[in-house]
């Protein structure tokens, strides 16, 4: 039996305008090209963990909260933009400061759709597990 279908297509954009100084947060655009018909985008997963599972060396994470880990300023989520053809679209982000994942929750996200949102994201340059600070 050969089952067919049209692949989702979704393309992000990453974009750091401060040279990492976090004079303000970081700038995402997603946009979802679509799928088979009718195909609503309902989750998007970002994921900064870059080499073995765990947080380490060379991993990206999410820096929504003054304190913890994170350099120089923190910026938590911030929507900017969306642009849809359902007038009720919606979208819902959570993340942990911290964390390397951030989770979006779509509402009436379609094909042709367009999100820009802000957070501040850092990487990991130096890291001890043992080290409290």
């Amino acid at each position: 039996m050969l089952l067919d279908a049209d692949p989702l297509r979704i393309g992000a954009v990453y974009i750091e305008q401060d040279v990492g100084s976090d004079l303000h947060g970081d700038t995402f655009e997603v946009t979802f090209a679509g799928g088979a018909a009718d195909t609503e985008l309902t989750r998007l997963v970002i994921d900064g963990d870059q080499h073995d599972p765990g947080f380490g060396v060379g991993d990206v994470f999410f820096d929504t909260e003054t304190s913890g880990n994170g350099a120089d300023n923190a910026f938590g989520f911030q929507l900017v933009s969306m642009t849809s053809q359902s007038p009720n679209a919606s979208v819902a982000a959570s993340v942990a400061d911290g964390s390397t994942q951030l989770t979006l929750d779509f509402n009436g996200f379609r094909a042709g759709d367009k999100l820009i949102f802000g957070i501040d994201v850092d990487e990991v340059e130096d890291f001890n597990a043992g080290e409290t600070d």
